[in-house]
């Protein structure tokens, strides 16, 4: 939803609509949703003054996230009744994860996004292999959460409604945040609890409107609230003070380490960035402090470590930034340069790892000083990542067990790594 207009319905790369996309998909509405949900499909959204969403796709942007996908992959992800007459029973759609492409301004930035094709990399995202993560067509399992004025309401992924939690004020969806919401057994009782960032404020359309800080609630399947976060954060350095509000952008957990929830929080103005770290009870603590925005979470066991994964960028230095916190260890902070951020209970303790990458053409190109990180996820041992160069993709590459950059395509970083 970075677009302040709606798409040109005649610009003949534009879809309009989930029959549009369905349809050039050669598929039924029901698994275009799916393929959004569960393989990153590129898919926008533009909501509207009455509270209602543009839905709308790109055909190129479509076709470079084809580029990324294995016809294994599409055809596990097809529903069986692709021939069904969807019209009477489509379910209410996902909502895309905040920080989605938006479409490209230019042809030759299509183009780029076409040859990069980085779109499909949300698969598996954030939860690593530590959490079961429950499958969206489970029976009973919430996979959708839509916003409905003071309530969010849970839906099973063929949009069975399951049940209505109303906050009793005007709530909605982040939108900073990637996760709609993450369905995850916290305590290992085969159960899934979940996991739902929301936005409170005094319009009736609060999605993009930041009144204070965002807060996660944790839900039991039945849609008992089991406990919120929504932190209280005072940072300063010799320049500012940032009080808030601080904007949600991912949520990751992990149950190897007592069924803890990891927030990555970022000031409204775009730094500095935080990691929240909830634990079972919804006591919250600073467990990763970065001098700039922090946009993807995982939690990585690899061998015999286990590492929470902050991407984002670093103003001072400059790069675009992926960084290891030992959760052994104490919390942590990226090694800024810059003026220190303090506050009485921010971490001391260095990183365990801090990768920086320069600058690419692509980002000199469109005159801007960085590029982000915008997704990570674990596979096994190996840590993928994705960086997003101002035109919705950029480098893909992955971080080995010994912490070695690997399969970077392209362009090659050549920035800063420090290893353990």
């Amino acid at each position: 939803m970075d677009r302040t207009v709606p798409p040109d319905p005649q610009d003949a790369d534009t879809l309009n609509g989930w029959k549009e996309i369905a349809t050039y998909l050669g598929k039924s509405v029901r698994s275009a949703q799916r393929w959004e949900h569960e393989l990153g499909l590129p898919v926008h959204r533009l909501l509207t003054p009455e509270g209602g969403q543009i839905i709308y796709a790109s055909r190129s942007e479509i076709e470079g996230w084809r580029t990324t996908l294995s016809p294994a992959a599409a055809e596990g992800s097809a529903d069986a009744d692709d021939q069904l007459d969807e019209a009477s029973r489509t379910p209410p759609a996902p909502v895309a994860a905040a920080g989605a492409t938006a479409p490209v301004a230019s042809r030759s930035h299509r183009l780029a996004a076409a040859i990069w094709g980085l779109a499909g990399l949300g698969i598996g995202l954030a939860l690593g292999l530590a959490v079961r993560s429950f499958p969206a067509s489970e029976p009973g399992i919430p996979a959708i959460f839509e916003f409905e004025g003071n309530a969010v309401v849970a839906f099973t992924d063929a949009g069975r409604r399951l049940w209505r939690h109303d906050f009793g004020r005007p709530a909605a969806h982040p939108s900073s945040a990637r996760p709609r919401g993450l369905a995850t057994d916290l305590d290992g009782d085969g159960t899934p609890e979940l996991l739902v960032p929301v936005r409170f404020s005094s319009v009736l359309t609060p999605s993009l409107r930041v009144d204070e800080t965002d807060a996660v609630f944790a839900f039991a399947a039945d849609g008992r609230v089991l406990w919120s976060v929504q932190p209280d954060i005072t940072l300063t350095d010799d320049q500012a003070e940032f009080t808030g509000p601080w904007n949600i952008r991912d949520v990751a957990a992990s149950r190897i380490d007592g069924g803890r929830v990891y927030i990555a929080y970022s000031h409204h103005t775009w730094r500095p960035g935080v990691v929240v770290e909830a634990d079972a009870a919804g006591r919250w603590s600073i467990r990763y402090l970065q001098g700039g925005r922090i946009n993807a979470l995982a939690v990585w066991p690899t061998g015999s470590r286990r590492f929470l994964v902050a991407g984002g960028t670093l103003a001072d230095p400059t790069g675009t930034s992926l960084a290891l916190v030992d959760l052994d260890g104490p919390p942590a902070r990226s090694p800024d340069s810059g003026p220190a951020l303090t506050c009485p209970t921010c971490p001391s303790a260095p990183v365990a790892s801090m990768t920086l990458f320069p600058p690419s053409e692509v980002t000199r190109a469109l005159y801007r000083p960085y590029g982000w990180i915008n997704r990570v996820f674990a596979v096994g041992d190996v840590l993928r990542f994705a960086t997003d160069e101002g035109i919705g993709s950029g480098l893909v590459g992955e971080l080995s067990p010994d912490l070695v950059v690997t399969n970077a395509k392209p362009p090659t970083p050549t920035g800063r790594h420090t290893a353990i």
